[in-house]
């Protein structure tokens, strides 16, 4: 399920995985090549803002989330969930582009992440590095 929600500033998109809230962003949001952006531990996907017009204004499709328990995505409880680790987010990633991404873009990807971000990104681009997803991985640390 995906909800959209509108502010003056910026629009928010909301997708439901595996029962939690998982925020979105999108620019550019045509059949360009797709970046998707993860942030690092503790930042969210605001931490982007400004990389994300400049990527989107060159001609890119350019995607940014918040990875579960940070911004405006469902912080769960260790009850909830057991617990956080490179493993549920490498998964949210790879669903994100499976459900969000790929219905409306089939160029291969590129994933950029800070910190954290470009843990998450390494772990998807090595274990799924048979999905043809990706382009490229960047990580900044």
């Amino acid at each position: 399920m995906i909800l959209k929600i509108s502010t003056k500033n910026k629009s928010c998109n909301y997708w439901i995985w595996n029962g939690f809230k998982i925020a979105w962003f999108v620019e550019n949001e045509k059949d360009n090549t797709p970046l998707l952006f993860l942030h690092g531990f503790g930042a969210n996907s605001n931490h982007w803002r400004k990389n994300i017009k400049s990527f989107a204004k060159n001609g890119y499709a350019v995607y940014s989330m918040d990875l579960l328990g940070f911004g405006e995505s469902d912080q769960p409880g260790i009850k909830e969930i057991g617990k956080l680790d490179n493993g549920i987010w490498c998964d949210q990633v790879t669903d994100f582009i499976t459900d969000i991404i790929r219905p409306i873009n089939t160029n291969k990807i590129v994933i950029i992440g800070n910190s954290l971000g470009g843990l998450v990104a390494l772990t998807c681009c090595s274990i799924h590095s048979r999905r043809n997803f990706w382009n490229n991985c960047l990580s900044i640390t």
